[in-house]
């Protein structure tokens, strides 16, 4: 049976995916998820996503610096902007 990627997942499993996470972490094992997913490639992607909401940030708001990230941060945490990154990330 083939692994699924990231690729293979559609707009409602990626929200699952992002909820089944610890967003941020430093451990792998918190990158486990319910689609069987590598949790490395999960690792990289939601890293990515975090730098993708970053340029967001920055765009939105003149005066941003990285201390106020994770206070914004809700306001960008959406299956939207989670399936604008996938469409970056697939390329």
């Amino acid at each position: 049976m083939k692994e699924k990627t990231i690729g293979d997942l559609g707009p409602r499993q990626l929200w699952k995916l992002r909820n089944d996470i610890i967003i941020n972490s430093v451990y792998l094992h918190h990158y486990e998820n319910r689609y069987g997913v590598d949790p490395q490639e999960v690792c990289d992607f939601f890293k990515g996503w975090l730098e993708y909401l970053e340029e967001e940030m920055r765009e939105d708001y003149p005066e941003y610096h990285s201390g106020i990230f994770w206070a914004i941060f809700p306001k960008y945490d959406t299956p939207k902007n989670l399936l604008n990154w996938w469409f970056c990330w697939m390329g």
